[in-house]
């Protein structure tokens, strides 16, 4: 096992996470996944957000012959556990062995990292002794105060001076969004990826919206039909559907959209979008079990759900976004556009954005004019 990042460099302020790789033999698949599994629980006994990534030899392998950047970083800064703060050379780092029970956690004095044996590693399962979700809640409340100062820099003069060109939203919104990020508790999301849907920015009604975004349609009605049909075709009753803002805009919500919205199968969750908390869209609201401004999806990797896309992605975390539409996201490695322009008119699987985010965060370039093509070729060619 080997600790990298500002953990091992020791550069780490109260913000930063832990930073940590296991290699696994080959053909290991059940401590392969075993391990992987050990991130969210990991979560629950620690306040900075972790990141554990699993890597077979062959894997480890493959990624020294790409010359892979997250290779050259751990050779540069990790260490090996049970190696003291030694730093690991590349021999002592490829050959690292993982250890049967470990957990890394902050100490109560000066946050100084050390190890019980508060978990136990097998194939069939883990169990803490530490509350279930303590870490969780703690990572989903500084996501939320990050985002609530990256919003706040919305509101500077200059740079709304400098929005000409992006999606961009009025001082009352980004002023609204800034209010609830202040006043709601933020979410976890710990269900099942597989049963958990994501898209953003449906604009339902908007026909600004189909010419703004060269939208495939002629009238809304005809595009919210699409989108609805995709919906349901995708999704289950027990399945959770998270839309990442801005269901509609403008005043353009109906009452037949309210209609439609509670037919889709199962429950739905609303990140807010600057569309969402605008007063003009106060007068319609389509019905959602839970509400949230921000919301924290831990495993590997985690990630940060938002509307508008983080300017600084918490280091080891993936930015899922919506609110630039078709436009690139800030980061192609950091940020997942899910605007339904990127996702081709249809709701992405949790479980297959989180591994696209675990394959950029590899360091492999993932080629794509957008979103669904990059998860098409992730499922197809880096299962």
């Amino acid at each position: 096992m080997i600790v990298y990042g500002s953990k091992a460099r020791g550069d780490w302020n109260d913000d930063s996470d832990i930073d940590v790789l296991v290699i696994v033999a080959d053909g290991g698949a059940a401590r392969h996944e075993a391990l992987r599994k050990l991130a969210s629980r990991l979560s629950a006994a620690t306040d900075a957000l972790p990141t554990i990534l699993t890597r077979t030899e062959s894997e480890w392998r493959q990624l020294g012959d790409a010359d892979s950047p997250l290779r050259r970083g751990i050779e540069r800064d990790g260490f090996v556990s049970g190696n003291g703060r030694k730093r690991g050379t590349r021999e002592e780092i490829g050959q690292a062995a993982p250890p049967e029970r470990i957990i890394l956690s902050r100490s109560a004095a000066g946050g100084q990292m050390r190890a019980e044996s508060d978990f136990e590693l097998s194939s069939s399962g883990m169990e803490s002794t530490t509350g279930p979700s303590r870490g969780h809640e703690a990572a989903a409340a500084r996501l939320q105060r990050l985002y609530a100062e990256e919003l706040q820099q919305l509101l500077r003069p200059e740079v709304f001076a400098s929005m000409d060109e992006t999606p961009s939203m009025h001082e009352r919104q980004a002023r609204a969004l800034v209010r609830h990020a202040r006043e709601r508790s933020p979410i976890v999301c710990e269900g099942l990826d597989e049963t958990i849907w994501i898209w953003s920015d449906l604009h339902l009604g908007d026909m600004g919206t189909i010419t703004a975004f060269d939208r495939p349609f002629e009238k809304p009605y005809e595009m919210d039909h699409v989108l609805l049909e995709a919906w349901c075709k995708e999704a289950e009753a027990d399945d959770t559907t998270i839309c990442l803002g801005d269901v509609s805009v403008d005043g353009c919500l109906q009452e037949h959209h309210q209609v439609w919205w509670e037919q889709a199968p199962g429950a739905k969750w609303l990140v807010l979008g600057n569309h969402d908390v605008d007063p003009v869209n106060e007068q319609r609201q389509v019905a959602v079990q839970r509400t949230a401004v921000t919301v924290f999806a831990p495993g590997d990797p985690p990630l940060a759900l938002t509307h508008v896309p983080l300017m600084q992605v918490p280091h080891g975390c993936v930015n899922v976004h919506g609110h630039i539409h078709n436009q690139a996201s800030p980061t192609r490695h950091r940020h997942i556009n899910v605007t339904v322009e990127h996702l081709r008119y249809r709701p992405a699987r949790l479980s297959d954005i989180r591994r696209l985010a675990r394959r950029l965060l590899e360091g492999r370039d993932v080629p794509g004019r957008n979103t669904r093509e990059r998860l098409d070729i992730v499922a197809a060619t880096m299962p």
